[in-house]
């Protein structure tokens, strides 16, 4: 039995209350909820529990009640009042601790959303030296409908924490100012006598040491990482103020009185993620728990390819989420429910091509190990900063010193055991693909430094710095996600252009190893629970690959569009906001013009994929299947696995028909991005950048639609249906031929299919009287033989590259039409060259010959996604 005593003398006093939810799924996922002030009052036999008014209203000439709680009381004597704490808590608070005015506004709320409890009991309580109960309530949950996902009624451990409040006067608080060129997690408004309301920002008291400790748990070989993560912090304060200690044995988050760094030895774990709760009136950060996977130290290459192997098979359409997933109640109730949660799934996808270098087999354990620990450092780093106040900072890789063009050759370097001297961000509050990521560990373990973000952002909120906008790094955060293109998760250093070039480029020329990567996760090491499918059973979604590839192209092409905006060149314009959005355009595009410029203009960064693009990745497909150090090796549990002779050539035949598909699915995928298709919501802007991009999809939708294979051609002798048709009188045109054929809605002419039915007719065009509908043909023509061309691209190929140069996706009316002009002209000249004077006036397509029925109408779809 667990009794929970108040004194009488401490009714009407204020006392603290914190709780904490931990949910039960994978492994325990931990969350901290709103902190209140509250007060007890007796009445009737009862004992209440009253949120405290200080900050939930702005008068207090007339009272306010906020009621929480009803507790019976089931013993009284020698002025103790012993209450029913379970019975009193039939409903778990799950209003979230955090705020952030910038996504959820400065307006004040209570924060009484509330779940309640199907049926708990309390598990332990405890006293502690410093007069604080701290209670362990076992509940199961009955979720509203909106909340109820896998689990209806979960179960969750619901941590209270009671103590009497006692702010520290010594405390300064530092009120938010929005995120502007900074941001930092704030407590929930509270409004004032005036009638508005102030908004604190959290951390930790500025004149007292900052004690995290690491959990007992965590591997000899990453404890040293853990540290310098924690204490990479003290380098930016510009002294000693972070302090690291070894947490008890028995000691678990969340914990009231201790900050940790839990380690859960867990490799299918889906992300690591910080949590922290404040003093509710000032902002003060009172404890603070981070949750560190070990997914994030992968020190075998078998680790550190089934980490790449999360995001390569969601990319190629496998499961990709391993065992792991997101709590059920992690995102409910209102208010930011976490301050980060960095997905494992997003840093593999993003990092696992550039990564592909620490796969080698030239790369020794001790370097992996190195690797391991330095993402290590790097997450335990990004996890405190959010502790101590600081929220993302997606623009860090703009403030990046080491240029784009760089970092492969830096991170060679790195894998080789060489320091990088630039760092690829100014802050690890930022999201960094893996390579980026490791080099950032890198200058945590090796330099004495810290990043210019996270020193003045420090220096603003705990030394009450007042810093120039202008003299702080490039800043955006989640907020701003979505609103600025260059704001991105996971984005590459420096240019932008330069690195969605570079991506892309990467991506294509890595294809066969990483789909050797992707068989081998299937066949032989599955991910999580997954089981090993048989070589044969092998498949993917060549379109999702695709996407995989161009993302970066599909960025770069929004950037030429109305709807693209750059926090890296607005935020250097004073006055930003609507009354200056002419000039920031113009500022945006003199910015534009000169990245493409620098990085070889749009043919270049729009290139495309080589004709022997196939026969390439086919080539290095192959060749590493012809080398013993890729097709076998040791998984995570220590056994080994190898192909086998039969099993090699089953991937040999695999990637024939791989690459042969894939290669039509990267370039459909290609012209659909270029033809504004993947980006409806913006015009492409009245720019010379743009006029240029006609130029190229010019040239683009001539190859596509234009190539032949010489030698190709089939021979169509028109024989006796030629002459059946000539003179006849009841057959259709052309045009009626193609609407009769792709509309099954039409109805049939009169007299059947050769009746006199109705189609449209062909206006003037550029190939002649017949216009771009086909060319004029004789009325009698004798039996001929028509050569038809073999085109290189399929149907769909084609078809996508007739929309390259559509109009009315873009701001000046005539863009693209001398282009789109030319094409159609050359087409209809091929067309013309084909069938003119071939053809009777009048066809019965019962009668032609299928392979020429069929060429008639591909043509007359190319034609009209020509606009023809």
């Amino acid at each position: 039995k667990v009794g929970i005593r108040l004194s009488q003398d401490v009714l009407g006093r204020e006392f603290l209350l914190q709780s904490a939810v931990t949910e039960f799924s994978e492994t325990p996922e931990f969350q901290g909820k709103k902190s209140r002030v509250v007060t007890f009052q007796k009445h009737r036999g009862k004992i209440y529990m009253l949120e405290s008014p200080v900050g939930q209203t702005v008068t207090t000439e007339m009272r306010t009640t906020l009621l929480l709680a009803e507790f019976p009381i089931l013993d009284e004597r020698d002025g103790w009042l012993e209450i029913d704490w379970n019975a009193g808590m039939r409903n778990v608070f799950f209003f979230g601790e955090l705020h952030a005015s910038d996504m959820e506004g400065r307006g004040h709320s209570a924060g009484l959303f509330s779940v309640d409890v199907k049926f708990s009991f309390v598990d332990g309580a405890e006293v502690t030296g410093d007069n604080q109960i701290v209670i362990r309530q076992v509940a199961q949950l009955q979720l509203p409908p909106h909340m109820a996902k896998d689990a209806t009624n979960p179960t969750v451990e619901v941590k209270y924490y009671l103590t009497l409040y006692q702010p520290d006067p010594s405390f300064k608080p530092t009120v938010s100012k929005g995120a502007t060129s900074m941001a930092f997690f704030e407590v929930r408004p509270q409004l004032t006598k005036s009638g508005g309301t102030v908004t604190y920002a959290t951390k930790f008291h500025a004149g007292k040491p900052i004690v995290f400790a690491i959990s007992a748990n965590t591997p000899p070989e990453f404890r040293g990482a853990v540290k310098d993560g924690i204490l990479y912090w003290n380098r930016v304060f510009g002294r000693e103020v972070m302090k690291v200690v070894d947490a008890p044995a028995n000691v678990q988050p969340p914990d009231f009185n201790l900050n940790i760094v839990q380690w859960i030895s867990w490799n299918d774990a889906s992300k690591a993620y910080a949590d922290m709760q404040s003093d509710p009136r000032t902002g003060e950060v009172l404890h603070a728990q981070v949750y560190m996977a070990s997914v994030f130290a992968v020190s075998t290459k078998e680790q550190l390819r089934q980490m790449l192997m999360r995001g390569k098979l969601g990319a190629a359409g496998g499961d990709g989420k391993s065992a792991a997933r997101t709590s059920g109640l992690s995102l409910a109730g209102g208010g930011t429910a976490a301050l980060c949660s960095l997905d494992i799934h997003e840093l593999s996808a993003a990092g696992a091509p550039a990564a592909e270098p620490l796969l080698t087999p030239t790369v020794s354990d001790a370097q992996l190990l190195k690797a391991a620990q330095d993402s290590v450092r790097a997450t335990v780093a990004h996890e405190i900063g959010h502790t101590l106040g600081l929220r993302h900072n997606f623009a860090g890789s703009l403030g990046g010193v080491l240029p784009s063009a760089e970092i492969e050759a830096a991170f060679a370097s790195y894998v080789k055991g060489q320091p990088a001297t630039r760092m690829p961000a100014s802050t690890v509050m930022d999201y960094l693909p893996l390579r980026e990521s490791l080099l950032v560990g890198d200058f945590i373990a090796r330099s004495k430094g810290a990043l210019p973000y996270d020193t003045a952002a420090i220096g603003v909120l705990y030394q009450g710095k007042d810093i120039d906008d202008d003299d702080v790094p490039p800043f955006c955060t989640d907020s701003h996600v979505g609103r600025y293109l260059d704001c991105d998760r996971f984005d590459n250093a420096g240019s932008m252009v330069a690195a969605g070039r570079d991506q892309v480029a990467l991506k294509s020329d890595q294809i066969a190893h990483l789909l050797l990567e992707f068989a081998i996760a299937q066949t032989k090491t599955p991910v999580g629970q997954q089981h090993a499918i048989a070589v044969r059973r092998l498949q993917l979604n060549p379109q999702l690959v695709a996407r995989l590839v161009l993302r970066e192209r599909h960025l770069l092409y929004r950037a030429l569009t109305t709807a693209a905006s750059f926090v890296g060149v607005r935020r250097t314009m004073p006055f930003d906001g609507p009354m200056r959005d002419k000039e920031a355009q113009k500022a945006e595009l003199e910015w534009l013009d000169k990245e493409f410029k620098a990085n070889g203009g749009i043919e270049k960064v729009f290139a495309a994929l080589p004709d022997d693009y196939t026969d390439r990745a086919l080539a290095h497909w192959n060749k590493l299947l012809s080398d013993d150090k890729y097709t076998q090796g040791t998984r995570t549990d220590g056994t080994t696995w190898k192909f086998s002779a039969g099993e090699i050539k089953r991937l040999r035949e695999f990637g024939q028909v791989v690459f042969a598909k894939l290669k039509e699915t990267l370039v459909i995928e290609d012209l659909l991005i270029l033809g504004g298709v993947a980006s409806p919501d913006g015009k492409l802007v009245d720019h010379p950048l743009t006029e240029e991009l006609a130029r190229v999809l010019e040239a683009r939708a001539m190859h596509y639609v234009l190539a032949t294979v010489p030698g190709g051609e089939t021979t169509i002798d028109m024989g006796a249906a030629g002459s059946k048709m000539i003179g006849s009188g009841d057959g259709l045109s052309l045009d009626e031929i193609y609407s009769l054929t792709v509309d099954p809605n039409t109805p049939l002419p009169k007299g059947g299919l050769h009746g006199s039915g109705s189609g449209t007719k062909p206006a003037p065009g550029p190939s002649g009287p017949s216009g771009p509908s086909g060319p004029a043909a004789p009325a009698k023509v004798e039996a001929a033989k028509i050569v038809l061309p073999k085109f290189v691209y399929p149907l769909e190929v084609r078809m996508a590259a007739g929309v390259l140069l559509g109009g009315g996706r873009a701001e000046a009316a005539d863009w693209g039409m001398v282009e789109r002009f030319r094409v159609l002209q050359a087409f209809n000249k091929l067309v013309s060259e084909t069938l003119a004077g071939k053809l009777p006036a009048k066809l019965q397509p019962d009668t032609l010959p299928k392979p020429l029925l069929r060429w008639i109408i591909e043509y007359k779809n190319v034609e009209r996604a020509l606009g023809g």
